[in-house]
């Protein structure tokens, strides 16, 4: 989520392998609750927890894509990062995040035109009469024609005809 935002977006090692900084010490070599609290605050673990699994690129493939095309919409559509508050105020727009929702959706209107949707609502959010318009840019979902963003996705579509809007 915070790589779509404006500003400078932060990331930690190992969110594109699914925070695989999950390092069981159960005698079974299962996950404890300790394990999962050191994961989560790890600046002093061992280089046993901090070090990057990379036997987890083929399992977590399509994530890494998906951030590698978010970090690449980033650095390339400058609609991702206004530098000032004045281009922030005039060119994105929240369309919709009411609270408890799960979801949330906006807009960023400039040279390009963009809707970016988080979905954890818990159900689809079916797009209704806009799919014709939208080309998807960038998505973790599984399908990719843009019908419905699933549940716990964030999806970047590029709007086609504004005229509409």
């Amino acid at each position: 989520m915070n790589l779509l935002m404006q500003g400078m977006a932060f990331m930690e090692l190992g969110q594109e392998f699914s925070r695989s900084k999950l390092l069981g010490t159960g005698a079974e070599g299962q996950v404890l609750a300790s394990d999962r609290e050191r994961a989560m605050n790890s600046y002093n673990a061992p280089d046993a927890v901090n070090q990057v699994n990379w036997d987890l690129i083929s399992q977590h493939q399509n994530s890494i894509d998906y951030i590698k095309d978010i970090i690449h919409l980033k650095k390339t559509a400058k609609e991702f990062s206004y530098q000032t508050y004045e281009d922030i105020y005039k060119h994105v727009f929240v369309k919709s995040a009411e609270q408890g929702s799960g979801l949330i959706i906006f807009e960023i209107k400039d040279e390009q035109h963009y809707e970016i949707i988080f979905n954890a609502s818990g159900l689809p959010y079916y797009l209704a009469n806009d799919a014709d318009r939208l080309r998807l840019v960038a998505g973790n979902s599984r399908h990719k024609k843009p019908f419905y963003v699933e549940n716990l996705t964030a999806t970047v579509f590029q709007v086609l005809d504004t005229e509409k809007t």
